[in-house]
């Protein structure tokens, strides 16, 4: 496959020229009138008779080496969230009228208020979920920011099917957004459009992101995405003999769905105690989840750094459950999934 390359002086011209583009395209139109353009590709990308859909289930599996169940639910999970109701739903989360975008408008204290979104958007985006780039797509068309994405080597696909797909709906976008993927660190072109960006959005690790952020002038706003631990909470109300097992398969779902990528991905679960079931109890149903879930859902490759993190990861857990009282370890017969729970404040610990 075939790249572009840009130097410097290529980076600055094409940041300058969408920041043109996007401030006399997306600031005349409505924002209703974007949001309808994404719900549109949207409505495209969840139909998987649609040639773009198909290509996506077909060649996102071998890109990224999730199984192909996980892509398509990963896919339609994603694109839901771009219909024309959620999209009012997150603009009014935002923003007390959304019309504000467009022109100033009366607030309820008094006054009048309008609202900007950044000339350039710059989005440096990671591989490990796919969809998560149209995310900054939708959001950036939405404040009427110009976007350049760089897309990572291990998913470089979907942001550009989708940008090209949303050019296809509304071809007056096509000049607002650039999708491009470089090597990552001391390039040219890469401080040319740190320097053209307004705001710069990124995801990765720590050091990714503090490295980034060195490299950024003073004035230009950083977002990072950095590494998160995400937990669940089990209520008793809801270990009841009716409930706990299909609360234990919704956890189960999150936990193997791009195995644990992505930031809805339990790291810990505490169950609260006094329910019909108790936390040990809700522990096995998590672990007979799993079972079901590693048949559904096969694990990727791991890397050998992965590989040797989570047999460390195992290795302690085993460890520890045969020194302290109250701690249990349940693995799955081809090591896929581990559940490691202990019954005090702790919380059990699925890793996959």
């Amino acid at each position: 496959m075939a790249l572009p390359a840009f130097d410097a002086a290529g980076m600055a011209a094409l940041a300058g020229q969408i920041r043109d583009e996007a401030r006399a395209v997306l600031g005349a139109m409505p924002v209703d009138a974007i949001a309808a353009a994404i719900d549109a590709a949207a409505e495209r990308m969840l139909d998987r008779a649609h040639p773009l859909r198909r290509k996506a289930e077909a060649l996102l599996p071998i890109v990224t080496g999730y199984d192909a169940e996980s892509v398509r639910l990963g896919l339609t999970a994603t694109f839901r969230n771009f219909r024309l109701p959620q999209l009012r739903r997150f603009l009014a989360a935002d923003f007390p009228d959304p019309g504000m975008l467009d022109g100033f408008r009366p607030m309820p204290r008094g006054g009048l208020a309008r609202a900007w979104g950044p000339a350039l958007l710059l989005h440096v985006w990671a591989g490990n979920v796919p969809g998560l780039p149209v995310w900054g797509l939708a959001r950036g068309l939405l404040v009427k920011a110009g976007t350049i994405g760089k897309v990572s080597a291990a998913e470089p696909l979907l942001a550009g099917w989708f940008a090209g797909l949303l050019a296809e709906v509304e071809p007056r976008l096509a000049g607002c957004l650039g999708i491009l993927c470089w090597q990552g660190g001391a390039d040219p072109a890469e401080d040319a459009a740190f320097e053209a960006a307004d705001t710069v959005v990124a995801y990765g690790g720590n050091a990714t992101l503090a490295a980034i952020r060195n490299r950024l002038p003073a004035t230009t706003r950083f977002v990072g995405h950095g590494h998160k631990v995400s937990f669940a909470l089990v209520s008793r109300e809801a270990l009841t003999a009716g409930r706990a097992a299909a609360a234990a398969g919704l956890a189960a779902r999150d936990i193997a769905r791009f195995e644990q990528q992505g930031c809805f991905a339990p790291q810990m679960i505490f169950a609260e105690r006094g329910g019909a079931v108790d936390p040990a109890a809700f522990a096995r149903h998590l672990a007979a989840a799993l079972a079901a879930a590693e048949a559904r859902h096969p694990r990727r490759a791991l890397s050998l750094a992965e590989a040797a993190a989570l047999a460390g990861w195992r290795d302690g857990e085993e460890a520890r459950a045969m020194v302290e009282p109250g701690r249990s370890v349940m693995f799955g017969p081809d090591l896929g999934w581990c559940v490691s729970y202990a019954d005090a404040a702790e919380p059990c610990a699925p890793r996959r």
